[in-house]
């Protein structure tokens, strides 16, 4: 071989194991893996210096047995893969998305292997290559589908309540002056599970049975993202929280969905582990709204829909130094474990006995804060056409009820009352008073796409003007209580540790700690200060007909890794 040939064959072979081992080390991700630009500088000298190693070897076996014409081609073929990773790698605001389709790769590298092999000529080997490479895009990404109609965005926001919703939020303050908004919008539960469980199946909870958080939802309940990949739409999906993973049936539907979070998908890839990295410490079970933004983003394209679920609302209350000098949050204050009464940590400021309402109402706010700036990011890139449709799946007490930082067990609008905004082309932005329920989401989304909605539905699809009908919300207890000695009301609540109905301004709520009360929302909008409930009220019977109607016995949650992740989340102890 002349030196010519022995030149081509060790650059080819350079080129193409430094292709191939970055190809190679992103290859086992669990998902897209986010970098920071320190972590991207380690990554690639590590993925250089081994690609030059593998490549000098390759040279030294190309001046034995490599035909240089396949060298060559073997090389250069492998710089496409390698350009969409280096593309990828591009910074964003000080993080990178690595987001690398295994199936393309697969694919492209078989091809590539089968043209040097097989193929004698560079031009025939070209002409395989660019069939191989068609086919792998086909297979790779989920275009096949699509339809001709504007882009749809669902936004989920955990944990959110529906009064702070222009609270230091300019970008939400945006949107709501953009959109129709529901001012009386209520979750049908509490819970993230349950909730969003009737968000996609527009049926009430004791119709779809997903009761409590870690409960898997039903293969044959009707599901909105699945209706919309039928009819053609591309779909995504993102979710935050472990409570909304894909092995709890949340992802039926989407092309892609992302809900698997690891330790790695936060700190880097494991190769980093040989830099003197800490190594990947096992799963987590949130992920921060920046990250999740950071993967939805150019969302809203024409003939998608994309669902974003952003946690960040949720306990613990850890907003960022910035968000707590907006809100007036103190630098160094923490509260307590969720579930017990508040204790000591070291070097962490514990607040007085009458600071603890404002330091909790602060802390959550900065949190919202904080939320408001990743939803700003979101919605940046969303076409002015896309419809856009933002959602709380419930919301938070702080203090009503003397239930603090919780939600959960009670119907109270702390806890149910929820954000609801739908920009939408043709619809005019306006502020709506009715009451509507989340279950009337899934239902809508299949109005805004123009398909027909299944019948048998508990919700249905918004207008800006939508009838004038009765809203239920309700908490369980995941144990039977022991029944009360007594009850004011007369009333068995069985499972239901609280219920509430709400038509017009006015609510009807019973608790296991409270008695049955009508209340006001036009001056009481958290529902605080009742009052008693005539027996010739219009819906005492609708009320006593939703106590008796229903089994609320949840199944249990057996799954290790389930109540693993309910656990980290602070849902059971």
């Amino acid at each position: 071989m002349q030196g010519t040939d022995k030149r081509r064959v060790g650059i080819a072979a350079l080129v193409g194991a430094a292709a191939c081992a970055i190809l190679v080390g992103l290859w086992p991700s669990q998902g897209p893996v986010v970098f920071s630009v320190v972590e991207r500088l380690w990554f690639t000298a590590f993925a250089g210096l081994f690609g030059l190693a593998v490549g000098l070897i390759g040279a030294l076996a190309g001046t034995l047995r490599v035909d240089p014409d396949r060298g060559t081609l073997l090389g250069l073929s492998s710089l496409a893969p390698a350009a969409i990773v280096a593309a990828s790698l591009l910074p964003r605001e000080g993080s990178v998305v690595v987001q690398v389709d295994p199936i393309f790769i697969g694919l492209w590298v078989a091809g590539v292997l089968v043209a040097v092999a097989l193929l004698r000529t560079r031009l025939a080997a070209l002409i395989a290559l660019a069939a191989l490479t068609g086919l792998a895009w086909q297979v790779s990404l989920p275009t096949a589908r699509t339809v001709d109609r504007p882009g749809i965005v669902l936004v989920t926001l955990d944990t959110f309540r529906a009064d702070l919703l222009t609270l230091d939020t300019p970008h939400l303050r945006d949107l709501a002056e953009s959109a129709v908004r529901f001012d009386a919008a209520f979750a049908p539960m509490p819970l993230t599970g349950p909730s969003h469980a009737s968000l996609f199946s527009g049926l009430d909870v004791v119709n779809h049975g997903v009761l409590v958080n870690g409960q898997p939802v039903a293969a044959g309940l009707p599901w909105v993202p699945q209706i919309l990949a039928d009819a053609g739409y591309r779909t995504r999906g993102y979710g935050s929280a472990a409570v909304l993973d894909a092995t709890l049936g949340y992802d039926r539907g989407f092309d892609a969905f992302d809900s698997s979070f690891y330790s790695r998908a936060s700190r880097g890839h494991p190769v980093l582990a040989l830099l003197g990295r800490e190594p990947a410490l096992g799963p987590v079970f949130q992920r921060p709204g920046s990250v999740t933004v950071a993967l939805a983003r150019g969302v809203g394209q024409p003939g998608t829909f994309t669902w974003i679920h952003l946690y960040d609302a949720h306990w613990p209350y850890l907003p960022s130094v910035e968000a707590r000098s907006l809100t007036g949050a103190p630098a160094d204050l923490r509260l307590g474990d969720r579930w017990r009464s508040e204790r000591h940590k070291p070097g962490v400021r514990q607040p007085a006995p009458g600071e603890l309402e404002a330091s909790a109402r602060a802390l959550y706010s900065a949190q919202v804060a904080d939320l408001d700036a990743q939803i700003g990011r979101l919605l940046a890139d969303v076409p002015t056409e896309a419809t856009v449709v933002l959602v709380g799946d419930h919301g938070e007490s702080l203090g009503e009820h003397d239930y603090w930082y919780q939600h959960g067990a009670l119907p109270f609008a702390a806890d149910t009352q929820v954000p609801l905004l739908i920009r939408s082309q043709g619809w005019a932005p306006a502020s709506v008073s009715t009451p509507v329920s989340v279950t009337d989401v899934g239902p809508t989304l299949l109005a805004l796409a123009g398909l027909p909605i299944p019948e048998g539905l508990d919700g249905i699809a918004l207008t800006p003007q939508p009838p004038d009908r009765v809203i239920s919300s309700r908490s369980i207890h995941f144990r039977r209580p022991a029944r009360p000695e007594a009850r004011g009301d007369g009333l068995d609540l069985g499972r239901n540790a609280g219920l509430a109905l709400r038509q017009g301004s006015r609510s009807l709520v019973a608790t296991s700690w409270s008695d049955l009360a009508a209340f006001d929302r036009r001056v009481d909008p958290q529902e605080e200060h009742g009052s008693p409930v005539s027996e010739d009220d219009p819906l005492l019977e609708l009320f006593r007909a939703a106590l008796v109607s229903d089994d609320l016995a949840p199944r249990p949650v057996d799954d290790a890794n389930t109540r693993e992740a309910l656990k980290a989340l602070g849902y059971i102890d």
